[in-house]
């Protein structure tokens, strides 16, 4: 028995990948995969999807996957002494995904999807589109109505929408990131010729307004220098790890990593940090100071331990209530079209985040160029950027009240 990976019309510009499964010369099943590519960037030898195509990893890994599953039920029709169709097969590959008629081609496309996305995105993206997902079919349970690629409308979206708000009780910011990677999935299956349905892009997603974005001041930075935390051991050291992270600029997820190979001499003796992040996969360089360079070699010496970034929230927290950095601040929740308000002392807002946020917003303090800052960060665009960091309004003004006067 054999199954062959090979195009269906390989002298056409573009072809569905299908299979042909032989058995004994007598036996020839074919079964249709749901993938179409360019007929060039397929290996008619390798029985594989050659590099040039931007989905080559994901293909193949789907390929090989569906081919184990296609054998599978094969054997299983043959050791009852039958042989099934193509159709037979597809179909309960179909009923596997819990799903029948239109919507098991929904899903088994968000399948494909996936495995794109595991093969090119960090695994806490992945999991954000495993948390789509679930939603989705939850959606279908709460709805009734199956998905179906073709019929996906703005409609659609104004429903699902009002479902993650009013009966998920999503907030309003999550719920538009759920939207948006909807519709990167949507975006992708007309790029890959699963459907030519665009109506859903007529639905514009509701974003949340601007929130509050906590930073340290220089001075309440100092402050955590200075609390006195006898008694204490545990927030002495979650005081060394989150200033590490606001001199360096780096996720809980990478500071707490460092490693020797981390720590890099330049020719003049100045000491950089290089590591590749975790969630980007991008390459950094940041330059230590004295003080951070004594937090790094403490950190490699163990005199630092990283805690679970869980318990960094948690005492962070604490560290900065003893520290006297309460300054009241306003908050607003947004669920759906309605807002609440409330009062907190700022110690009640800092994670372990906001040390890297503090980073980038005291960089641009000291007139570092925003350009700049944004390489240590990873922000790609000056947009996004600009909603992270949190430039006090008093400061703003001072500043351009400063620049109108010609005053340095």
């Amino acid at each position: 028995m054999k199954v062959k990976a090979h195009l269906k019309t390989p002298n056409s510009p573009t072809s569905q990948i299908i299979f042909t499964l032989s058995d004994s010369g007598k036996v020839h099943i074919k079964h249709h995969l749901g993938i179409v590519i360019p007929s060039k960037h397929w290996s008619k030898k390798q029985e594989k999807v050659l590099p040039s195509n931007p989905n080559a990893v994901a293909y193949n890994m789907f390929i090989e996957e569906r081919k184990k599953q296609v054998i599978e039920i094969y054997l299983s029709y043959k050791a009852k002494g039958q042989i099934p169709t193509g159709k037979q097969i597809a179909q309960i590959i179909r009923n596997k995904l819990k799903k029948i008629n239109a919507n098991a081609e929904f899903w088994e496309i968000y399948e494909l999807f996936l495995h794109q996305k595991k093969a090119k995105t960090s695994e806490a993206y992945e999991m954000k589109y495993l948390a789509l997902q679930k939603h989705l079919q939850d959606f279908e349970a709460y709805s009734k109505q199956k998905f179906e690629l073709d019929k996906i409308s703005k409609a659609t979206f104004e429903r699902l929408e009002t479902y993650l708000i009013d009966i998920k009780k999503i907030n309003l910011q999550t719920t538009a990131k759920y939207l948006g990677f909807f519709k990167g999935f949507l975006n992708w299956c007309i790029e890959n010729k699963h459907t030519q349905n665009t109506d859903f892009r007529f639905f514009k997603i509701t974003q949340q307004p601007d929130t509050l974005k906590v930073a340290l001041t220089e001075n309440e930075i100092q402050l955590l220098r200075n609390v006195d935390l006898s008694g204490k051991p545990y927030l002495e050291n979650v005081r060394k790890l989150f200033l590490l992270s606001c001199f360096v600029g780096l996720r809980y997820s990478d500071y707490s990593r460092i490693s020797l190979e981390h720590l890099k001499q330049d020719a003049n003796g100045n000491y950089n940090l290089e590591i590749r992040q975790k969630k980007t996969k991008d390459f950094v360089s940041v330059p230590l100071t004295p003080e951070s360079l004594s937090l790094v070699r403490q950190l490699l010496s163990r005199q630092i331990r990283p805690i679970s970034n869980q318990k960094m929230n948690e005492y962070v927290k604490e560290l900065c209530r003893l520290a006297g950095i309460d300054e009241p601040f306003e908050v607003t929740i947004f669920k759906g079209k309605h807002s609440f308000t409330y009062s907190v002392p700022k110690w009640k807002l800092i994670s372990s985040h906001t040390a890297r946020r503090t980073f980038a917003t005291n960089l641009l303090l000291k007139g570092v160029p925003a350009e700049i800052v944004m390489q240590f960060t990873g922000h790609k665009d000056y947009k996004s950027f600009t909603k992270y960091v949190n430039v006090p309004k008093q400061t703003a003004l001072d500043i351009v009240r400063k620049a109108m006067l010609g005053v340095s």
